[in-house]
């Protein structure tokens, strides 16, 4: 089945030209595979809900993500991912342009203490470095 289901996205694929275009192709490619499986056997249907959010988090398509949503509140889709779906959905709503991501602590060769912050901005994440003092 995964090679079939692999043969269906590349189609949606081979029209692709930009980066841009594919994150607009799959999402539509696996709302319409997985609206066909929804009318079928649970366990396909789940299988399909799974096989998409691996695809999408592997490619970073946040559109296809956005799809899945859905399914998850259908008692029908017996999707192993439910958990994980859920978690990056909520994940993505509270990442948006300005926010700040919490700050990491590193040491150098020297044991030296660093703190690293970052605040996302779409193409570019602004990062700054300070020595901790007292190390």
């Amino acid at each position: 089945m995964n090679k079939w289901i692999d043969g269906y996205v590349n189609l949606y694929g081979q029209s692709a030209t930009t980066i841009a275009l594919r994150d607009s192709l799959f999402p539509a490619a696996g709302k319409t595979a997985i609206e066909k499986a929804r009318q079928g056997n649970p366990r396909v249907y789940g299988w399909m809900v799974d096989y998409f959010y691996r695809g999408y988090e592997t490619n970073g398509i946040t559109a296809g993500m956005k799809i899945l949503e859905p399914y998850l509140n259908d008692s029908t889709c017996l999707t192993s991912k439910r958990q994980k779906i859920s978690r990056r959905l909520k994940g993505m709503a509270t990442l948006f342009t300005g926010s700040i991501a919490p700050d990491i602590g590193l040491k150098d060769n020297a044991a030296i203490a660093w703190k690293q912050s970052m605040r996302f901005t779409p193409g570019n994440s602004k990062q700054t470095y300070s020595r901790n003092s007292g190390s």
